[in-house]
């Protein structure tokens, strides 16, 4: 049985998960965004061996204790291919912005779409629109989202590297490809589900009127 653990970390409340198997205890860590004690005391508390920590995307509040929880861990860092230049660049993960110069040092650009993590098979889908490189991870009932999609909400495209018409092609294919009682957790704010989403989502009901297909 799989557990995933949500700590709020950071100046932007994101939502950090620790993903970990109760009878082995492996696990992984989905955007440390920040305040790298909290995940690291939660992990020694919990005594688990995690062995990927995973970005959705490059943004600042979502790489911030990725050093950190590496060193602490010596988990490997992963990120999408076209997100991997913002790590190591503040200017690009807008970690300047909030007087900070957020580096991570070692991290492993994601080249497989399946990934083997806490005893289960891992699907990684790209969904552009609020990076170039966004992804959500995804196995059987569970979608970790990342910025892509929130409670009655979705990720902002105004950023560099973010893009409305990207944003829309994701959700067109989000929609399609997922039932209604799949559960996304969502990089800020609370859990929900693919059914209340496609029901109560403004922005998502918004696409459907522009003409889109699911």
């Amino acid at each position: 049985m799989l557990t995933a653990k949500r700590i709020v970390v950071g100046p932007l409340s994101t939502n950090c998960y620790v993903v970990y198997a109760e009878e082995s205890g492996e696990g992984f860590v989905v955007d440390p965004g920040g305040d790298p004690q909290k995940i690291i005391s939660f992990c020694q508390e919990m005594d688990l061996t995690i062995t990927h920590i995973l970005n959705t995307h490059g943004h600042f509040d979502h790489i911030g204790a990725d050093n950190e929880i590496r060193e602490h861990t010596r988990a490997t860092v992963y990120i999408h291919p076209l997100d991997a230049e913002m790590l190591g660049e503040p200017s690009l993960n807008y970690s300047l912005i909030y007087g900070q110069a957020y580096r991570v040092t070692q991290y492993v650009p994601l080249e497989k779409m399946q990934l083997c993590l806490a005893g289960k098979v891992w699907e990684i889908i790209h969904t552009p629109g609020h990076s170039r490189g966004s992804i959500c991870l995804v196995t059987d009932s569970w979608i970790f989202g990342g910025d892509l999609i929130f409670r009655e909400g979705i990720g902002r495209t105004d950023l560099p590297g973010g893009s409305w018409e990207e944003m829309k092609e994701s959700m067109i294919s989000f929609f399609h490809r997922f039932q209604d009682d799949m559960i996304i957790f969502p990089g800020h704010g609370e859990r929900t589900t693919v059914g209340h989403e496609r029901a109560n989502n403004y922005f998502v009901r918004q696409i459907v009127r522009e003409g889109t297909r699911w």
